[in-house]
Parts: C-alpha cells; structure tokens; sequence
C-alpha cells in the first residue's frame, strides 16, 4: 500500500486554514516507471466558510519521451505495463481511502472466537458460455468482537471445465481485478491477525 501515513484529516487542514485559503493534501502516491499517480483531497475555506471535495485520482504521465506535450493521460506501447501496474494500485489505495468496499456480515456462523462471518458483496454474477454457467467472485473473512479479522481470501466460483469466449474473459477479468482491490482494501484497514 502506498496510503501516506498521518496524512492530515479534512478537519485538521480546516483548522489551520485562514480565510480564502485552500490546500491539496497527497492521501496516497504511487511511482512506476515514468507515472505518478496520487489520491488528493482538496479542502478550503471560502471566506468562513469550509469545504472539501472528495478525493479524487490524478495520474501524471509527463516522465515518458515528449511528455511534456501531452494535455491527456497518454500511454506509450513500451509503457503500458508500469500504467497497469499503477492504476492497480491506485485503485486499490481509493478504495481504502473512501472505504468504498460494501460489505456483508452474519453473526453466529462459527462456533468460539472467530464468529462472525462476513465478506464482500463480490461482484455481478456472470452467465458465460451458452449462459448457463455463473461466474463471480467476492472476498471472505472471519471476525471477532475486538475488531479483529482473519486474513481475507478472494473467491472464484466459476466451476469446472467453464469455456469463456474472449469477450467474456476479459470483462471477467476486469470484475477479478476490482475485486482483488477490494481484497486488498480489506486486508489494509483491518486488523488482520489470524
């Protein structure tokens, strides 16, 4: 995770700010290769009056050749994996960030210590194939009433022998990634100890 540690809350930046003053405060930093990509938040004050928006994603490509000509995210060929691998994890830092992960739990599922059951919504459920087969995956754990969680583990249910035509594998694959940020979501802003 590349979550900036003790980066100040909304309300510390509103104290400090005086009047008609804003300041942009770096949530999260990813670096690979030539892109930066950063979660910010901007808080202000408009006369007395404060405000912040939400955090947002910025990804920086100027460090490629000639990218001090680019106006728009732009990716050259031989830098498309370093900008896959840094929208992961920018992604992933977002969602621990804005706590944006829904969850589900179940109190009472195990027996001692551990139980409480929960895990993610998971993602849509997909037909593939001659749409019959279902396909989806969510994150489970288990916790305890001190707020503790075992590590959370992703799952794929898809069954045995499932044929995804390209197109279907590849919006699979794209739903798989968002919920493995979703996994690491879980896993950052938890006590994770069993």
């Amino acid at each position: 995770m590349t979550i900036v540690p003790n980066a100040p809350t909304r309300s510390e930046v509103i104290a400090r700010l005086k009047r008609d003053e804003a300041e942009i405060t770096v949530l999260a930093e990813v670096i690979r290769g030539p892109f930066t990509a950063r979660i910010t938040r901007h808080d202000a004050k408009d006369g007395d009056e404060a405000y912040s928006d939400s955090p947002q994603i910025e990804i920086d490509c100027s460090d490629q050749d000639g990218g001090e000509c680019f106006n728009d995210l732009t990716v050259l060929p031989q830098h498309v994996n370093d900008y896959m691998a840094v929208a992961l994890e920018i992604t992933s830092d977002y969602q621990v960030v804005t706590g944006g992960t829904e969850t589900e739990c179940q109190d009472g599922a195990f027996e001692g210590e551990w139980h409480r059951s929960a895990g993610t919504v998971g993602t849509p459920s997909m037909y593939v194939g001659d749409n019959t087969r279902e396909v989806y995956a969510s994150t489970f754990w288990q916790e305890n009433n001190a707020g503790q969680v075992t590590q959370p583990y992703l799952a794929i249910n898809c069954g045995t022998d499932v044929g995804f035509l390209p197109r279907e594998a590849l919006a699979f694959a794209v739903q798989l990634v968002q919920e493995a940020t979703r996994a690491v979501a879980i896993e950052s802003r938890s006590d994770v100890v069993a």
